[in-house]
């Protein structure tokens, strides 16, 4: 029986191991992952694990799932957190107005990215790494929209801050001495309507396909001058999802549209690039 017993604790731990690594390996991007602590690494206090004051920092979290005690040996199954901080995993924008990809950890700057590349106004986005400048305090890393008045360093905030008049003109020096002007978009300005809500529309669209054939009959059609959609697609004699496909090319930077004045759709004005 006691043989028995050891047999059966040897199974026990083999299979909770395989269970634990078998989560690791195939749960790391939809479902918890798993690591094993020993008991010199931490001890259970009510929900929670601490770590022990004689050995080294582990990463042990709260939320056990299972905790097992077999011939001496506690095997315990922790729960690690699925998301990771914002600053680990940035959103990549490209678009063909970027020379390389600008890392976005805000949702507020991707939409003013985008918009940005919808502008016609912007010829070229790009990305500084910095300096630093310490007096005053202020980075120079980030987004920089080129357009024909020059290079904007642009700047998202919630909300606009306040600078005193010395410290607007501190800042200009600092930037001009760069060969830059400040550029910057509160979350009010980039909720503003109808540019909003279009530009969304537009890049829900960015990877949609436009045939040759498609992209050959609009070229031509946009020769004419500007029109409004639901006449390139009465001239071009279109039978695809005609506002899909202009926002596909507009997302391209092939063709602009009027964003800034009524609602996306049949009556939006589309130009040649």
């Amino acid at each position: 029986m006691r043989h028995d017993g050891h047999r059966f604790d040897a199974i026990l731990v083999y299979a909770i191991s395989y269970i634990a690594w078998w989560s690791i390996l195939s749960g790391a991007c939809s479902r918890p992952s798993f690591a094993i602590a020993a008991p010199a690494t931490a001890r259970r206090i009510g929900t929670s694990f601490i770590e022990n004051e004689r050995s080294s920092p582990a990463p042990i979290r709260k939320n056990p799932v299972l905790t097992s005690n077999l011939s001496g040996l506690r095997i315990m199954l922790v729960q690690f957190p699925k998301s990771r901080h914002a600053h680990a995993r940035p959103f990549l924008f490209t678009s063909p107005k970027c020379r390389a990809a600008i890392p976005v950890h805000d949702i507020l700057l991707r939409y003013a990215l985008e918009q940005a590349s919808l502008d016609s106004s912007v010829r070229e986005i790009e990305y500084r790494s910095g300096p630093q400048i310490d007096c005053p305090p202020i980075s120079l890393a980030g987004a920089v929209l080129r357009k024909e008045g020059g290079q904007f360093l642009l700047r998202v905030h919630a909300t606009r801050p306040r600078r005193s008049e010395e410290e607007h003109a501190r800042l200009n020096f600092v930037l001009e001495r760069h060969g830059l002007r400040l550029l910057e978009r509160d979350s009010q300005d980039l909720y503003r309507e109808p540019l909003f809500s279009n530009a969304r529309a537009v890049w829900s669209h960015r990877d949609r396909h436009v045939s040759l054939m498609d992209r050959l009959k609009i070229a031509v059609a946009l020769e004419e001058g500007p029109q409004s959609i639901i006449e390139l697609e009465d001239r071009a004699r279109l039978t695809c999802d005609v506002v899909a496909v202009v926002c596909a090319l507009t997302c391209e930077n092939l063709v602009r549209l009027n964003l800034h004045d009524v609602a996306l759709g049949p009556q939006t004005i589309v130009l040649g690039p």
